[in-house]
């Protein structure tokens, strides 16, 4: 029996939240997963094109969360991508976050993951413009876990190996002509800028006392960030469609639940097993492009 998110929820949303303290963005979350498609969302008339019979289609509820709804985004995003790409050969890079900020990120996700995407796009600007005298641009994808559900903050950046010169000439350059070094210290640098500013803006209030925002980043400051960059093994046509595969997703997705049972007590009551694969969290992109 196949089984989706929206079957669950609808069977153990009241429960869940009659135990739990939630926000109201995972509320309405847990609406719009459980009515989705069904009569609650609505519904519009639909006319088949081969025998012009007419049928109600129930509406979407387009929820970020959602993982009935995010096919469309997922396709649009790489037509998009694919529309962008130029006839020259590209690079993947991968910057990785050190495990330090994980901490970080776990109390305060949102400011941590801004300043974390915004620093691993920025040094290809930097470095293009200071060591290859180009101005380069990027499209950025940055993820948070690992395929085993493990929190892994890394930023996947499709670079094209080539830029403009200031007198408007195109200049290309060889994959291993980009300095990893030089992007890694840079990458380094702004991550680490982003966060103390974010810090000194109240955004990071509230973290444990055990956990010093500047303890961490001066012992980071000290030690090499973790990136790569190297061509893409089948055309950057193929990188496009792998990294479309991971945005707008959920960690748990339809495809990667296996079962669900409600196991009763004796008592009268009811214990929910469900069995669910690990996957990949969800993901978000942004493009530099002559950034400043």
């Amino acid at each position: 029996m196949v089984v989706d998110l929206a079957e669950i929820v609808r069977g153990e949303a009241a429960r869940y939240l009659s135990t739990r303290i939630t926000t109201t963005a995972q509320n309405k979350a847990l609406v719009a997963i459980a009515g989705c498609q069904t009569e609650a969302m609505g519904s519009v008339l639909e006319t088949c094109e081969q025998c012009e019979v007419e049928y109600l289609v129930y509406r979407s509820c387009r929820n970020r969360n959602c993982p009935q709804c995010q096919g469309q985004t997922r396709a649009d995003w790489f037509a998009s991508r694919i529309e962008d790409l130029l006839p020259t050969q590209y690079l993947h890079a991968v910057f990785k976050a050190p495990r330090e900020i994980h901490k970080l990120a776990q109390y305060r996700p949102k400011p941590i993951y801004d300043a974390l995407i915004s620093a691993a796009g920025q040094p290809v600007i930097d470095v293009g413009r200071e060591e290859l005298h180009a101005q380069l641009g990027c499209q950025t994808q940055f993820q948070t876990w690992t395929q085993n559900m493990a929190r892994h903050l890394h930023t996947h950046c499709v670079i094209p190996c080539g830029g403009f010169a200031e007198d408007g000439r195109w200049i290309s350059f060889q994959s291993e002509q980009l300095p990893v070094r030089a992007l890694s210290r840079r990458f380094r640098t702004l991550a680490c800028r982003a966060i103390r500013k974010a810090a000194r803006e109240g955004k990071l209030e509230g973290l444990p006392d055990t956990v010093s925002v500047e303890q961490i980043l001066a012992k980071l400051m000290d030690r090499e960030w973790k990136v790569y960059a190297k061509p893409p093994f089948c055309g950057p046509e193929q990188l496009l469609a792998y990294l479309a595969r991971y945005i707008n997703r959920v960690a748990i997705t339809n495809d990667r639940i296996e079962s669900y049972k409600i196991i009763r007590s004796p008592s009268g009551g009811a214990t929910t097993a469900t069995v669910v694969e690990s996957g990949l969290s969800g993901s978000t992109g942004r493009s530099f492009w002559g950034a400043t």
